[in-house]
């Protein structure tokens, strides 16, 4: 599916190959996309998402239950996710990062901005947040950790790697 504008459902988005929007993107339930899902403004789902390819989101992306990606997801904007994450390959955000439950990414994650995670983290690679970075739960980091502002984390902190902290 290509749309060059923006595209809001009052329902459930099913889309069964690539979803490309040029604009914005508002989904009043939850959203499936068996491939790659580019969109070139912000994204609003208001039920969970599921991209079983790769993900690319060029502003702000607000989903209010759980977030799926199968392969890597990249975020220019800021993040706010109700629930928890669940990234397949490696994450990239390069605004801010909040997420309500947990977060579980199988590759590396970035965070250009602040990571506030309500839940457990679990990264199987190396995590680098360019500002602070707070974990309410457990945090577990199969690589290095590179942190540029404060770090807290509420329970236990397992880094596989090293551990830079400069806040």
């Amino acid at each position: 599916t290509q749309i060059d504008k923006d595209l809001t459902v009052k329902g459930n988005e099913s889309v069964d190959g690539f979803s490309i929007i040029g604009g914005d993107s508002h989904v009043k339930g939850s959203q499936v996309v068996d491939k790659d899902q580019t969109v070139g403004g912000s994204s609003t789902i208001k039920g969970d998402a599921t991209v079983n390819g790769n993900q690319t989101i060029d502003k702000d992306s607000h989903i209010k239950g759980n977030q799926t990606v199968d392969g890597t997801s990249t975020l220019t904007g800021d993040v706010t996710t109700g629930s928890n994450v669940t990234v397949g390959k490696d994450l990239t955000t390069n605004g801010n990062s909040e997420t309500k439950g947990n977060s579980t990414v199988d590759g590396n994650a970035t965070v250009k901005g602040d990571a506030n995670i309500n839940g457990n983290t679990q990264i199987d690679k190396d995590l680098t947040v360019k500002g602070n970075e707070s974990v309410d739960g457990s945090s577990t980091i199969g690589g290095d950790s590179h942190v540029n502002g404060s770090q807290i984390v509420d329970k236990d902190q397992t880094v596989g790697g090293s551990s830079t902290i400069k806040g």
